[in-house]
């Protein structure tokens, strides 16, 4: 499965090179931005679990690739800013000098990519989506610069892992820092309210 999936990503590194080598060929690449973002990522084995399927979302998935290609940008920067598809739409219209609509959920990643800013977002949220159904997936994973919160609803079996000292997430700290897995927890609510969630579909996600 392993060789399976490099056979993969060997396959789309070739045809994303040949996407470049076009842009080039066409002389488009003084104006032209290209981006490269995957949906998720694959477990191959990690925590005894393989595909993608209704696990939960460690890093293995949660961790997107992500490349942008940008006639304006710090070329070979690697950043460890957080970035979410929601930042795709306003990153583009920053490049392009449109402005950007106030009710834009997500931020402009260009001052990362010009090397101006580490980041622009001090917390990152990944999600099943959001319902009302107690019954339905309500799985989150809220990390910021220290901590990754794996949060399953009200009552539920909740993981809480150092970014730093364990970045493969193989110890759950949960019972020993509650109080950081609450302080998540409510900026988490925080950032659903500023992005218009609905009071009532907040419920399911409120409460440890």
């Amino acid at each position: 499965c392993r060789a399976l999936y490099a056979a993969e990503v060997t396959l789309v590194d070739r045809w994303v090179g040949k996407l470049l080598d076009t842009v080039d060929d066409l002389g488009l690449a003084d104006d032209t931005m290209v981006i490269v973002w995957s949906d998720h990522g694959c477990m191959l084995g990690e925590h005894g679990l393989m595909g993608k399927g209704s696990n939960p979302l460690y890093t293995e998935l949660n961790r997107c690739v992500f490349m942008v290609r940008y006639p304006g940008g710090k070329k070979g920067l690697r950043s460890q800013a957080f970035a979410q598809a929601a930042d795709i739409t306003p990153t583009i219209l920053d490049a392009a000098g449109v402005e950007i609509p106030a009710d834009c959920h997500g931020k402009s990643l260009l001052p990362v990519l010009t090397g101006k800013q580490a980041q622009v977002r001090d917390l990152m949220v990944s999600s099943w989506p959001i319902t009302t159904n107690p019954n339905a997936p309500t799985l989150s994973v809220i990390t910021d610069e220290d901590w990754s919160l794996h949060y399953t609803g009200p009552g539920g079996k909740h993981e809480l892992f150092s970014v730093d000292e364990d970045p493969a997430q193989k110890r759950n700290l949960y019972r020993k820092n509650k109080d950081v897995a609450a302080s998540l927890l409510a900026r988490y609510v925080e950032f659903l309210r500023e992005a218009d969630c609905p009071e009532e579909k907040l419920e399911l996600r409120s409460k440890l």
